[in-house]
């Protein structure tokens, strides 16, 4: 039954690896690519490639019966990952995703990610984030005030992000901010029920602190 293999997959022992994104052009030029965002230096490419050849990387992975890939969905990370691990199947997680401060931590659009995927020949389940941009579509607090006819999906759930962390900033600082400890908290909840025996998760500095 599905709640039972939910549950096993809750009680199997994983090990969790996680890594933050190489270095991105939001770093150092500020270039940014169309709807997907700043994309990893050739240094940031390197860090990630440097990555597959980490002592605990390498061992667990070897050692992974049931592994298990999970980027967030902006496209540094998924450069990450892709370089990190080669050749394997990727989770986009959009609960992952960076705390944002400016446009270079906004999410890359569902479809221009898509098509980047297909045009590297990266097989990826992007079934998360797109179940995330389908319950944005079906809630009413999406038609508020700054919402109009021609309001597309990609562009609601960035001003829904960007509102959801400005919202709850604290004064006490980047480690008081309880939008993102609660969204670490269901990342967490996530991992757990899924059907491995170890993660790989490419995410964000910021965002990480908050995982543990």
């Amino acid at each position: 039954c599905g709640s039972c293999s939910t549950a096993a997959a809750a009680t199997m022992e994983k090990t969790l690896v996680v890594v933050r994104h190489g270095e991105g052009h939001h770093q150092t030029t500020g270039k940014t690519e169309p709807l997907l965002g700043p994309l990893l230096t050739d240094i940031g490419l390197t860090q990630a490639r440097e990555v597959a050849q980490h002592p605990f990387f390498h061992s667990t992975l070897h050692a992974a019966r049931q592994p298990l890939f999970v980027s967030s969905n902006l496209i540094r990370a998924v450069q990450t990952l892709l370089h990190a691990a080669p050749g394997k199947p990727i989770v986009i997680q959009p609960l992952a995703r960076e705390r944002i401060v400016n446009h270079f931590d906004w999410p890359s659009h569902v479809d221009a990610l898509a098509n980047w995927l297909r045009g590297n020949s990266v097989e990826a389940d992007l079934e998360p984030y797109q179940e995330e941009l389908r319950s944005l579509q079906n809630s009413s607090a999406v038609q508020d005030e700054e919402s109009d006819g021609d309001d597309d999906l990609h562009s609601r759930y960035i001003r829904t992000v960007v509102r959801t962390d400005a919202a709850h900033q604290s004064l006490l600082g980047l480690g008081s901010y309880s939008a993102n400890r609660e969204r670490a908290r269901k990342l967490m909840t996530w991992i757990a029920t899924r059907d491995a025996d170890a993660v790989f998760l490419v995410s964000h500095g910021a965002f990480l602190m908050h995982v543990d």
